[in-house]
């Protein structure tokens, strides 16, 4: 939420140096952004809230010390929950900005500017038919948010719980009597259609497992399979092709409350991450989620970017691709150390496929 609300500041003040996630004077701060206005430097804080309840007069009341030990300028406020009754009134006795963010998906699905693989229901395009799909609305349905397995040996294993990743390890680990995990919990029956219903549901086996690959979970014997379903609202999409649902993101919303004005983007297009790559690092996009390794930057100021990990329609997608680096801002770079353990081997792998294949 932080890295989002530093993104859409260097959107609306493109001459500001903005940082999140900021130390000074041994102090964090959620996001700065120091502005230029002629010869003066103008500094302005934001404190962001990602709470359930609505924040408080206390919590405003504590960030206008905060910012005022910093010598800020200016002081922003962010809630995702919104502010309760008295909030208005104190932020402005302090001149204090309140914004609310929010998520939304109503925006209707659209393929301007997506760069996402497209597959023909029949695997290949006919050669005089375009690409079609249709916004069928709304509805409720059940969406698996969690999965575990439970060994023989009483160890017991998360799958990948974001989607695209998910899909791919459902769809790909087989029993021994060729079945998949999502064969086995479509066989359950679909949870009551009220919105935000959830439910824990555990089915008892007793098979082999086989994954497709040694990284999210381990081949073996398991007893039984547990996962959480709930009730979400979705959008249907239909058409011609296959579509990978992550991506259409959600857009986000930043409203200033005392104004009531709003600014609205997709998620994805914020820029996020650092003024350039650098070589021999990996890096990630959300919206959808996506792993890179920048394999170098030429002269021309052109990365050469490899993509490492994609799943799409539950396949993995690797590709080689070039791109300026005036694009470096969308991805962030990885830190999780086993993340990036995973992606060394699945790039050593691709890059020894890919020398056998062009000597």
């Amino acid at each position: 939420i932080e890295m989002i609300v530093a993104g859409i500041n260097r959107i609306l003040i493109p001459t500001a140096d903005v940082e999140w996630n900021a130390i000074r004077n041994k102090r964090q701060f959620d996001v700065l952004a120091t502005v230029g206005v002629g010869p003066y430097r103008v500094l302005i804080a934001f404190e962001v809230k990602h709470k359930k309840r609505k924040i408080s007069v206390d919590t405003i009341d504590a960030f206008v010390t905060k910012a005022k030990d910093l010598g800020a300028q200016k002081a922003v406020i962010v809630s995702t929950s919104g502010f309760q009754i008295g909030c208005k009134s104190v932020a402005k006795k302090h001149s204090i900005d309140l914004f609310t963010l929010k998520f939304s998906s109503d925006s209707k699905p659209s393929l301007a500017g997506k760069a996402f693989l497209v597959f023909q229901n029949s695997g290949r395009p006919a050669a005089n038919e375009m690409p079609e799909f249709y916004d069928e609305g709304e509805e409720l349905g059940n969406v698996i948010e969690h999965l575990w397995l439970h060994y023989a040996d009483g160890t017991k294993s998360e799958v990948p719980n974001e989607p695209s990743q998910m899909q791919y390890y459902v769809q790909n680990t087989k029993t021994k009597d060729g079945a998949t995990l999502e064969e086995i919990v479509l066989q359950q029956p679909a949870i009551e259609q009220t919105r935000d219903n959830s439910e824990r549901c555990r089915i008892t086996v007793d098979t082999d497992i086989s994954p497709p690959d040694k990284y999210a979970f381990r081949a073996g014997t398991i007893t039984e399979i547990e996962f959480e379903v709930a009730v979400r609202v979705g959008r249907v999409v239909t058409g011609n092709m296959r579509i990978e649902p992550s991506s259409f993101p959600p857009n986000v919303i930043y409203r200033d409350i005392t104004t009531d004005t709003s600014f609205t983007t997709p998620v994805n297009h914020l820029p996020v991450g650092p003024n350039r790559l650098e070589a021999g690092s990996f890096y990630f996009s959300y919206y959808p989620l996506r792993y890179y390794y920048c394999d170098s930057i030429n002269d021309e100021d052109m990365m050469r970017l490899i993509l490492v990990e994609s799943f799409q329609n539950g396949q993995l997608f690797q590709i080689g691709m070039r791109q300026r680096s005036m694009f470096s801002r969308f991805y962030l770079p990885v830190l999780d150390a086993s993340i990036l353990k995973r992606l060394q081997s699945r790039l050593d792998t691709w890059q020894a496929t890919m020398d056998e294949d062009d000597p």
